[in-house]
């Protein structure tokens, strides 16, 4: 049902952007999650992690474009009794429609956006980085939410720009398998990346 959701909204989101021709460009991205649980308990605390990978820009037209990630996410929260901590690690998969403001051309570009998230459950692990378990597993295998951020494109040379953004990160699914327990993953990333143009 999850990647379903995902799936539609997606889809919606690509087809709105499909009618022109986009400029495409693709880059490497790296940034830190700050992460925890909702509803919030008294024992769970902000968690840093890391995400990494490639993302894709199309830009329809001087203000309108989609954007398209696959990162490895490192989501999750630290446990205050015991000095613990639950690192939920993901393949992560955002789509969003973005908004541009200024003109084509310009060296500086801010930029906002906001679209949906797959995330497909790649590990678990504590502090020391042994598997999170309960005789089972403990968080289901795929969780689906949204991202909204603000950020900035700045032109390095050419078409080859860096791309800096911050966004809210919210999940809209239970992401345990406990029955007496329902967490979804909430949080803000940090990115920076830089891409290169692959059609004009």
């Amino acid at each position: 049902m999850k990647t379903r959701l995902f799936l539609i909204s997606a889809l919606l989101t690509l087809s709105f952007f499909g009618f022109a021709q986009p400029t495409t460009s693709l880059g490497p991205k790296i940034g830190v999650n700050v992460t925890t649980f909702r509803p919030k308990a008294e024992s769970f605390d902000l968690l840093s992690g890391l995400n990494a990978g490639l993302f894709l820009n199309h830009s329809i037209n001087s203000n309108f474009g989609i954007m398209v990630e696959g990162t490895y996410s490192q989501m999750g929260t630290k446990v205050q009794n015991g000095g613990n901590m639950e690192r939920i690690h993901y393949l992560q998969i955002p789509v969003a429609a973005v908004y541009y403001f200024g003109q084509r051309g310009q060296a500086f570009r801010p930029k906002i956006f906001a679209g949906p998230y797959l995330g497909i459950l790649l590990a678990a692990t504590d502090r020391t980085g042994s598997k999170v378990a309960n005789g089972q597993p403990v968080y289901t295998n795929a969780d689906v939410g949204a991202q909204v951020g603000l950020g900035f494109n700045y032109r390095i040379k050419n078409e080859t720009w860096l791309n800096a953004d911050v966004r809210y990160i919210r999940g809209f699914g239970d992401i345990t398998r406990e029955p007496s327990t329902s967490f979804q993953n909430v949080g803000v990333g940090i990115n920076l990346g830089i891409s290169f143009p692959i059609k004009k």
